[in-house]
């Protein structure tokens, strides 16, 4: 996709800005996220999961980025990523992702990926909330 493209997607057939998200909303920052404005969305046995997701996050229609909190004991379900990849870095607490029949641990500073066409579940088996950002590029 060319800038002009984007340029053009960014304003309905009368001229008017489309605002697909949060950052679009801000005029004094146009790219950055205020992920500490927003409510988080709370999603109860997300994707088969257990337990309780807060999910903060912006798409804008070619990536969806998130700021999500799992509470302790909370896990997201097993699921296979079609058609897109996921990136997850680790900002607090501890956890664990089971992925492809392998498992690893999951702390501050780790940097947790999901190729296309594999499959994974986050999990927090800390005794404090486990909070992440994850990246969801679409293809």
């Amino acid at each position: 996709m060319y800038c002009r493209d984007i340029v053009k997607a960014a304003f309905d057939e009368a001229g008017k800005p489309v605002v697909r998200n949060n950052a679009a909303r801000n005029k004094e920052k146009k790219m950055n996220i205020d992920f500490g404005s927003m409510n988080p969305d709370i999603k109860e046995d997300f994707k088969g999961g257990s337990g309780k997701l807060g999910m903060k996050a912006s798409d804008d229609g070619n990536v969806r980025i998130m700021e999500l909190t799992l509470e302790p004991g909370a896990s997201i379900g097993m699921h296979t990523h079609e058609g897109d990849c996921e990136i997850v870095y680790i900002l607090s607490g501890t956890g664990k992702a089971v992925y492809d029949g392998g498992e690893e641990k999951l702390e501050p500073g780790i940097c947790h990926y999901c190729p296309e066409g594999h499959s994974h579940s986050i999990m927090n088996d800390g005794s404090s909330e486990l909070r992440f950002f994850a990246v969801v590029p679409k293809r």
